[in-house]
């Protein structure tokens, strides 16, 4: 009898400390959050992202997206294409950045380097069959030729000292909304084109 007591208490007492450390493993602290997953985080993180429309859109200006849009997105919150658009010239699947530029050009527009002669565009290479273009020459020195901003397209207008494509394309834009310059001077009234831009291509531009 005294056996059997003695191993009655021994078993009390084991799987009484089993269950104490079971519960010790599988209660958590009070208070303590749970981690969240990483899609999750990210989506918390993220903002909204703010694009800037321009071109053939009813309702050009900027807009404010939520994080992961597309340029289709932006588009239709700039009110739609207009009817003239040219939508080829734009990947309407693109996911956009923030602060980025979007410009929607109109059916007509140049929207790749057109193919010029050897003066106006600067090449290296192999000869008239395997040249490479650069794009269009900058104008350098007074001479060389001046650009008229009220003709010229978009890749002719990057022949200007200081112009590149988004500023280019905010000229042909400009010109589009506003009417033709009448005076030089009126290149300030876009957006981006300051005194200090404005000194450097003042030789080099032509209204007519």
């Amino acid at each position: 009898m005294l056996l059997l007591a003695l191993l009655v208490m021994a078993s009390v007492a084991f799987f009484g400390r089993g269950r104490a450390v079971e519960e010790e493993i599988t209660v958590s602290p009070p208070g303590q959050l749970q981690p969240t997953t990483g899609s999750e985080g990210a989506a918390a993180a993220a903002g909204p992202i703010v694009v800037h429309v321009i071109g053939a859109v009813a309702k050009p200006g900027v807009v404010t997206l939520k994080p992961g849009a597309r340029t289709q997105d932006a588009v239709a919150a700039a009110g739609g294409a207009t009817p003239e658009a040219d939508l080829q010239s734009i990947n309407l699947a693109e996911r956009l950045d923030d602060g980025r530029q979007l410009v929607v050009l109109r059916k007509g527009d140049a929207s790749v380097p057109e193919v010029r002669p050897p003066a106006v565009v600067a090449s290296r290479g192999r000869g008239p069959t395997g040249d490479r273009h650069d794009g269009p020459k900058k104008l350098r020195t007074v001479g060389e030729g001046t650009v008229d901003i009220n003709s010229a397209s978009a890749d002719e207008l990057q022949r200007l000292p200081g112009i590149g494509p988004s500023m280019a394309a905010r000229i042909v834009e400009h010109r589009r909304q506003s009417g033709r310059f009448t005076a030089a001077e009126q290149l300030m009234d876009v957006s981006g084109i300051g005194e200090k831009t404005f000194s450097k291509l003042q030789p080099f531009v032509r209204v007519r």
